[in-house]
């Protein structure tokens, strides 16, 4: 009985590419007839009523100007379950969507899964980094409870299309990028301006980053970029603090620490310039000139026409089907740098510990090893260097949803770093075990949320601490928690990048 067992085990462990698929499946199944999902709206839930609504009367709310521009961006996955209803011949009742919804998220995760394996195998990984890649991208609360839970979103599908994305990228393929490019820009708002950047910019743009720089020159730049966002902030912080205004985009009573704004404020200040110096070239301004000429000039004109082609087809008819009196969220540019600059003082450095709560140790890998990280993503072209920063600040908004679509990307560096470090057994292991507790699938969010109850208390605090959301006593609970496992995994990750050293050396 005990060899049957082994042997099953090895199987498992042996044929990645056959257990995750089945382990979602399990896990997917298992979820649908005995899980939980949110109650509100009959189960469409916040934004999800939109979209769910839009899946139930595709025509009438995509031509008949029911949709702000910032909604009409979300459309394919609710096209997707429009036609699967008529195709299913299913009433166009809540229920029904809700529970379509669930089995096309369990089929979107396989279709990750198969392509986290096609990825793995073209980077020759070995069966713990392909496993580890499994727990780090898959077993964690966006995408084993959230995904379930809080099924009528359009995040699982910018996750799966940025997996797409990403192997496209890696493969070279204009044509797949073009045509993700166009599926991501209908279903993520943003998705469309990274598809753009990875088509003009390439792997091949990769060789800008050849020149050494100057590791012991001051960068001023990455001081500099970062000023707007304190400056912003501050100002805001001052208002509140001496004139008692609240803060512009605060539309509700978002939990915050007073006394600890301005120290939040600094502390961005602080990180960005820690990324932008790790990121930005250390050079003088001439040497600048040359990196951008260099640059610019492996640029093919053809790829820019695409990208501006392909910008007009998607976003002119989008806008003229828009209606910008429909109701419901907006965005801009200027909206993305109020949430930058402010929601990220709500809490000192909340923003990491939403991330993590989020995505497990995936993010504590990235913080705390960032420097690690730059070798990695510059040999994936300019294009992806640019689109990382672009996640990182967008981060700040301690809502981590909203780079869904990047994930896979932060996930294979997250690997290629791993393995570069040559990942011992004992760190291997801790990884395996935080994605697991943090991932919270033990927990039962039956009748969450409790409407008569504020999103910042508990039992709610359950399902709504992973974004801006949490409670004040949330982040009490948090911070020692996620501090804890930090301090592991920094320990441990030192002492494999302490071994591998050693090892070359010898």
């Amino acid at each position: 009985m005990i060899e049957k067992r082994k042997n099953i085990f090895q199987y498992i462990w042996e044929y990645p590419q056959y257990s995750m698929l089945a382990l979602i499946a399990v896990w997917s199944f298992y979820y649908f007839f005995y899980g939980y999902v949110l109650s509100v709206n009959d189960g469409f839930g916040y934004d999800g009523n939109y979209y769910g609504t839009t899946a139930k009367k595709f025509y009438q709310q995509v031509f008949g100007g029911e949709l702000t521009f910032y909604r009409i961006q979300r459309i394919f996955p609710s096209f997707i379950m429009s036609c699967l209803l008529t195709i299913l011949n299913l009433p166009k009742e809540n229920y029904y969507v809700v529970k379509l919804w669930q089995i096309y998220h369990m089929v979107l995760l396989q279709v990750c899964v198969l392509i986290w394996i096609r990825i793995a195998n073209m980077y020759r990984l070995d069966l713990r980094y392909i496993w580890l890649g499994f727990f780090l991208g898959f077993v964690n609360f966006a995408n084993v409870m959230v995904t379930f839970w809080y099924p009528v979103l359009t995040d699982l599908t910018a996750f799966t299309l940025g997996f797409l994305l990403l192997y496209f990228h890696l493969k070279n393929n204009l044509t797949g990028k073009i045509f993700i490019s166009i599926l991501g820009a209908l279903t993520w708002p943003s998705f469309m301006y990274y598809g753009i950047l990875m088509i003009i910019f390439p792997m091949s743009s990769n060789i800008v980053f050849t020149e050494k720089f100057e590791k012991n020159k001051i960068n001023i730049l990455a001081f500099l970029i970062p000023l707007p966002f304190l400056a912003l902030s501050s100002y805001y912080i001052y208002k509140y603090m001496a004139l008692g205004q609240l803060f512009p985009y605060v539309k509700k009573a978002v939990p915050f620490i007073d006394s600890m704004l301005f120290i939040a404020a600094v502390l961005n200040y602080i990180f960005m310039v820690y990324i932008f110096r790790i990121f930005l070239p250390s050079f003088n301004f001439s040497k600048y000139f040359q990196f951008a000429k260099n640059l610019i000039s492996g640029i093919k004109l053809k790829h820019v026409l695409i990208s501006a082609v392909m910008y007009a087809i998607v976003f002119i008819p989008l806008k003229y089907l828009s209606n910008p009196e429909a109701g419901g969220q907006s965005s801009s540019f200027m909206k993305v740098f109020y949430c930058i600059s402010l929601y990220s003082t709500l809490k000192p450095l909340g923003y990491v510990l939403v991330a993590i709560t989020c995505y497990g140790p995936l993010f504590i890998l990235m913080y705390f090893f960032m420097h690690k990280y730059k070798d990695i993503i510059e040999s994936f072209g300019f294009g992806v260097l640019v689109s990382f920063i672009i996640t990182v600040l967008l981060m700040f908004t301690s809502e981590t949803r909203l780079v869904s679509n990047f994930i896979p990307f932060i996930l294979l560096f997250t690997i290629l770093v791993l393995k570069e470090m040559n990942m011992s057994s004992r760190l291997f292991g801790v990884l395996i075990v935080f994605s697991f507790i943090l991932s919270k699938m033990y927990i039962s969010l039956d009748g969450i949320p409790i409407e008569s109850q504020s999103a910042y208390d508990f039992p709610n605090q359950l399902a709504f601490m992973n974004t801006f959301t949490f409670s004040n006593l949330a982040y009490y609970i948090q911070l020692p928690i996620i501090g804890l496992m930090s301090v592991i995994v920094i320990y441990l990750g030192r002492k494999d990048i302490q071994a591998s050293m050693n090892l070359k050396n010898n």
